[in-house]
């Protein structure tokens, strides 16, 4: 599963900067391939600083933005522009200290417990008591 999609992209980036960097045959569409292959090698750099961890976590909105970023500076290719540039460095940053476990990485997915849920400790019997000789 990709940490971010074309869509993803297109409303961080919009849609013409996606066409522009994109589009080889001048139709003025979005070159699908491209975009793809960009993604794939954004997710597996993501990959290589997350491995460490026991779940990858691929429902973080700070992860998606991280793999935009990353994904776009993979597009631009050999057009990279500072502000292109910078935001690639800042996310390897970011990634670096999630892998290190400096910054937490946030499930936005919805899959954490409800509000209403409650937490039961429940324990054995003690060992050492006045009962227990």
């Amino acid at each position: 599963m990709a940490y971010c999609t074309q869509q993803d992209l297109i409303d961080e980036f919009g849609e013409a900067e996606l066409i522009q960097l994109t589009d080889e045959e001048g139709l003025g569409v979005i070159g699908t391939a491209a975009v793809e292959k960009a993604i794939a090698r954004a997710d597996r750099k993501i990959n290589r600083y997350l491995a460490g961890r026991n779940e990858l976590p691929l429902a973080s909105d700070d992860v998606v933005d991280l793999a935009c970023d990353i994904t776009r500076y993979y597009l631009y290719a050999n057009q990279v522009t500072e502000l292109v540039k910078e935001r690639f460095h800042d996310a390897i940053k970011e990634l670096e200290k999630m892998a290190a476990r400096k910054i937490a990485v946030v499930d936005t997915a919805g899959t954490d417990a409800p509000e209403s849920a409650t937490v039961e400790m429940i324990s054995s019997a003690s060992v050492f008591g006045r009962g227990n000789y």
